[in-house]
């Protein structure tokens, strides 16, 4: 039985308690685990109410590290909620400012080619295009 999905027995609690911290196969351990979850603004109970598990699950996984599945849930979420990285990352000086500009130019560029593929791609430029003037206008106070 994988001990991630029944950490509720006693047995499996006691095992967990009783040894050191490890590395799940993935490379995330459960300290890397609750960071990032603080990264992304969850909680345990909120992270576990979220994905549809018990509490006891996740502080399993907070202890030890998830399984593959879940490092993989939480890649994908950090992707679409935070594609430009967290929010601390970006900051005042010259090398985070580089970075988020080339994020940025990655990001626009993998939309427009998800665009180019559902042959869609002028209507992808010409409607950035739209939004770029309506940002420009709202800076200027034109609107």
């Amino acid at each position: 039985m994988d001990p991630t999905r029944a950490c509720g027995s006693p047995g499996i609690r006691h095992q967990a308690e009783s040894q050191a911290a490890v590395t799940t196969l993935d490379g995330m351990d459960g300290p890397e685990f609750k960071h990032r979850l603080r990264v992304m603004g969850r909680t345990q109970a909120g992270f576990a109410s979220e994905i549809g598990v018990v509490e006891r699950t996740v502080h399993y996984w907070a202890s030890r590290g998830p399984p593959a599945e879940i490092v993989y849930l939480l890649d994908v979420l950090a992707d679409l909620e935070m594609p430009f990285g967290p929010m601390s990352d970006i900051a005042d000086d010259a090398s985070a400012t580089e970075g988020f500009k080339r994020t940025a130019v990655k990001v626009v560029e993998r939309l427009a080619y998800l665009a180019a593929l559902r042959g869609a791609e002028q209507e992808f430029i010409e409607t950035l295009r739209l939004w770029l003037d309506e940002r420009t206008d709202r800076s200027r106070g034109d609107i």
